[in-house]
């Protein structure tokens, strides 16, 4: 089985931008074969969420507060886990709710989700190449201050500790489960990143790029006010200086890279 789990902040499940989609699986698949969790983070209830998501037959996991990205994954995983009736063989797909993947996406995915479900090649992810703005966003050969055309996967194939974000990432859930799921010091971000090296100290890091590109759209990267966008640098500032510690990163480069996304900022609001 394939399972989706996606988190909702304050958004309708209808919203999500791959639900039409996801929806069209289901009536063509049947829920066996998919099974669609919806995590939702949001502070105010949405009463007409459970009879939607009732007649569509999509898991609903109401938390009633903004527990973070991480906590909501692992409850999905938590889930999947619970319903799953061979972990080896099953994979947990990830999407973010505006991230818009097409049904050809969803099947090439399954397919290949199948296919690794009984081979021998060890690969525990498969994801796409991902794009944000038109500029080349994931699978990268690991996270830099800076990066160069080099530093992205932009073929298809089989690629050893990688990594890659969580938006079109499907991950066998064994593996998931013995690299401990998503690491929940981290609120927001680096959740990914934080994972793929779990992942590869474990030697669970083998991944298939699909022969795909997805367009990701990113909230931080919308031109907004100076106070948002600060407010926002305090949760990634956290977040950064968290997954420095547990992957050994020096004092110095945290301090720089964030100097960096600091002065972005400026540059963005314009003063």
């Amino acid at each position: 089985m394939l399972f989706v789990a996606i988190v909702i902040y304050n958004k309708k499940a209808e919203d999500i931008a791959s639900m039409g989609d996801l929806l069209r699986f289901y009536k063509n698949h049947g829920f066996d074969h998919l099974r669609v969790i919806v995590v939702d983070n949001s502070d105010k209830d949405i009463s007409s969420e459970k009879k939607f998501l009732s007649e569509e037959k999509i898991v609903y996991i109401k938390n009633n507060k903004n527990l973070g990205l991480s906590k909501a994954y692992n409850k999905a995983v938590r889930y999947a886990k619970h319903l799953s009736v061979d972990p080896k063989k099953d994979f947990i797909l990830f999407l973010d709710d505006d991230t818009a993947v097409s049904y050809d996406y969803l099947e090439k995915l399954y397919d290949t989700s199948l296919v690794e479900a009984t081979s021998t090649d060890g690969i525990n992810v498969i994801t796409s190449m991902v794009r944000s703005g038109g500029r080349p966003l994931s699978p990268t050969r690991g996270f830099r201050f800076r990066y160069s055309n080099k530093d992205y996967i932009n073929k298809s194939g089989v690629y050893d500790d990688i990594t890659f974000i969580n938006s079109t990432t499907a991950i066998r859930l064994e593996s998931l489960l013995k690299a401990g799921g998503f690491n929940e010091k981290l609120f927001l971000d680096m959740i990914d990143y934080t994972l793929c090296y779990s992942l590869s100290r474990r030697g669970l890091c083998k991944v298939r790029v699909l022969d795909e590109v997805i367009e990701q759209s990113f909230s931080g990267r919308t031109k907004t006010g100076k106070k948002v966008l600060l407010k926002r640098f305090d949760i990634y500032k956290k977040d950064f200086e968290t997954y420095c510690r547990i992957t050994g990163r020096s004092r110095l480069f945290c301090r720089i890279a964030l100097l960096k996304r600091r002065l972005m900022i400026e540059l963005k609001s314009g003063k």
